[in-house]
This record gives C-alpha cells, sequence and structure tokens, in this order.
C-alpha cells in the first residue's frame, strides 16, 4: 500500500510568522503615508499582501 507522505512543515514557524508581521505592518505604514491616486499599482499590492495574503500564510504556517 502507498502511504502518504506527511504534511511538510515550516522549519522556524515563529520567526516566518514574526517576519510575516512586520511585512504586514510596512503595508500598512505604505497604505497610510502614500497618496493612492500617485501610487496605485502599489497600494493595490500592498492592500493584497497586508489583508489577504500574509494572514493566509500565517494561519497556514501556525494551523
Amino acid at each position: 500500500m502507498h502511504t502518504p507522505e506527511p504534511r511538510r512543515r515550516c522549519r522556524y514557524p515563529y520567526t516566518t510568522c514574526l517576519l510575516l508581521a512586520v511585512s504586514v505592518l510596512a503595508c500598512g505604514v505604505w497604505l497610510v503615508t502614500h497618496d493612492a491616486c500617485m501610487h496605485p499599482v502599489g497600494n493595490t499590492l500592498a492592500a493584497l499582501w497586508g489583508a489577504v495574503c500574509a494572514p493566509l500564510l500565517i494561519l497556514h504556517i501556525l494551523g
């Protein structure tokens, strides 16, 4: 019988989560300090990373 491979774990989960939290904070600072009309692509990427991608990665790593 074929046994499934064990789920791969992150090597340093808390360090990775800390770096992700710092990146979310940096995204928040970017969004507060830059005008949306001057940097629409940068603000869209910062909002997407800070509100969607990074929290999902943190939940996946800790879950």
